[in-house]
């Protein structure tokens, strides 16, 4: 299986790819191109069966884990070189969201998206309204309809 991780700058992508594969890759010599990781799945159910029959040779579940270079592109280039066409071969995608705090500001939540003019319009839309408590603070509730 072939999994294409993918997400936005600074998400978390590479980090990922590093933790599952075990991959590192040194800053000083950054590649512009795809990673690829692969790790074999261990499975003590092939073990047994491989012992029984005595095959000649024992293959493991692999899983392939891509990470695509994406390179800036200039404002009106057409060209194909985007993230998705490296993983277009791949059978899923791993989609990594930010959740941690950035430089300078706070982590990103449903309240913050709520805040802002398009996340409003789609946290109303989808039956989120805003209410204030006793201390005056405001939290989301879904509203029950």
């Amino acid at each position: 299986m072939k999994l294409g991780i993918i997400g936005l700058p600074g998400a978390g992508k590479s980090t990922l790819f590093e933790a599952l594969t075990k991959i590192m890759q040194d800053e000083a010599s950054h590649k512009p191109e795809d990673r690829l990781g692969t790790i074999k799945v261990p499975d003590d159910r092939v073990n047994r069966l491989s012992s029984m029959f005595t095959p000649k040779k024992t293959i493991y579940a692999q899983v392939e884990y891509l990470l695509p270079y994406i390179a800036a592109q200039k404002p009106g280039h057409k060209g194909d070189d985007t993230a998705w066409t490296s993983v277009r071969t791949c059978d899923a995608l791993i989609h990594v969201l930010r959740n941690f705090k950035g430089y300078g500001g706070e982590p990103p939540t449903p309240l913050g998206f709520c805040q802002t003019e398009r996340g409003n319009d789609l946290c109303r839309s989808a039956g989120y309204r805003k209410t204030v408590g006793a201390t005056g603070s405001g939290s989301e509730k879904r509203s029950k309809n």
